[in-house]
């Protein structure tokens, strides 16, 4: 499962989270519930373009704001979520606004792990729910 939300203005990383955006993340929410050795990766993006250390600290605090909203509205603790960040390097979409984003994807307890301690952005291929 995966959804790209790209609910962020310019240069920001407060997230708008519109009725769209919460019915995903209450669906991401529920078979996280089902399945408790899953994990939610959350991946952070920039708009290219960005300059550098900007662009990555935007998309970190993206990733983080996004996985605070998780914490706080349906109770996931830290250690179920996976977080990292690509800053500008990986524009999806053509439209440079829609880059300024958050991936979620769920992955199982080992697999999002090595990301993690890279540090770096791991795209895996993914099936499911995309949502712009």
């Amino acid at each position: 499962m995966e959804a790209v939300l790209c609910i962020f203005g310019f240069a920001s990383t407060e997230p708008n989270f519109d009725e769209q955006t919460v019915t995903t993340m209450k669906q991401f929410a529920e078979l996280l519930q089902r399945f408790p050795k899953m994990k939610l990766q959350i991946v952070g993006h920039g708009q290219p373009g960005a300059p550098e250390p900007l662009a990555s600290n935007l998309a970190k605090r993206r990733a983080k704001n996004v996985a605070d909203e998780f914490k706080r509205s349906h109770g996931l603790t830290s250690d179920r979520m996976l977080l990292t960040h690509c800053s500008n390097r990986q524009p999806r979409f053509s439209d440079s606004e829609k880059n300024r984003r958050v991936e979620l994807s769920i992955v199982s307890g080992n697999s999002g792990v090595t990301a993690k301690r890279a540090g770096k952005c791991v795209l895996r291929s993914r099936v499911g729910l995309g949502v712009a």
